[in-house]
């Protein structure tokens, strides 16, 4: 609830004593009604944003775990990746996750073409390398999506 509409209800309950209790609650339940309707367009706005094809309460919970197994896996990435070189998980996430072009890339962090691109190769190999750990730790990401 607003401060002023707070001390509307007091100059009118000042002005109308007890009358002005009805008044007020019939304000308040417009109020409260306006809230819960925002509040439910929020979540069906969300909700779309999440995922257009969903179908069922279940599927919603899938992709949710989906969505933290896939998390997980970048977050797990990115520690391995900047402890070898922070350029290079910058590089590689700007362009593979943030979706950037490699000219951007290259003025972003203002390297060659070339340097940015040997440094993304150098990445996906380390990537490659070190999936076997992360699997043999956690979970195989691509036999999980892939049954699913």
């Amino acid at each position: 609830m607003k401060e002023s509409m707070i001390q509307e209800a007091l100059l009118l309950y000042s002005q109308m004593g007890d009358n002005a209790v009805d008044e007020i609650n019939k304000v308040m339940n417009v109020f409260e009604s306006r809230v819960d309707t925002d509040e439910i367009k929020k979540k069906k706005k969300l909700l779309a944003i999440y995922d257009d094809e969903v179908s069922s309460p279940e599927d919603i919970l899938v992709n949710r775990e989906k969505g933290k197994y896939i998390t997980h896996f970048f977050i797990w990435l990115e520690h391995y990746i900047k402890g070898v070189d922070e350029l290079n998980w910058n590089i590689w996430r700007d362009f593979y996750l943030y979706g950037l072009k490699m000219s951007e890339v290259c003025k972003k962090y203002n390297i060659s073409r070339r340097s940015a691109n040997s440094r993304k190769a150098r990445t996906n190999a380390f990537i490659q390398s070190i999936l076997p750990l992360y699997y043999e730790q956690f979970i195989d990401l691509r036999e999980y999506i892939k049954n699913d």
